[in-house]
């Protein structure tokens, strides 16, 4: 539970990176690339702070799910190693 909650928490909080960084790779020119603060700026002049945050309903969900899994996994493997 907690590993969802946190993963989910991460995943909200680093979709406008995401976004940014999307955008980034996405650009075929490389004379068109811009850097990170750039993009974050046009992104948010083309789409207000809404469209920095696009895609954040999957990104949590997917984030939460890595979480509960990654942090479930760790506890099961400290469960095997050293014992109840």
């Amino acid at each position: 539970q907690a590993g969802c909650l946190a993963g989910s928490f991460a995943g909200v909080v680093t979709t406008p990176l995401d976004t940014a960084k999307t955008r980034i790779i996405l650009t075929e020119n490389r004379a068109d690339r811009r850097g990170l603060v750039e993009t974050v700026s046009l992104i948010r002049a083309e789409c207000g702070v809404q469209g920095l945050f696009k895609g954040m309903a999957p990104r949590a969900l997917h984030c939460g799910l890595g979480g509960a899994l990654w942090l479930g996994a760790f506890e099961w493997s400290k469960l095997l190693i050293w014992g109840a």
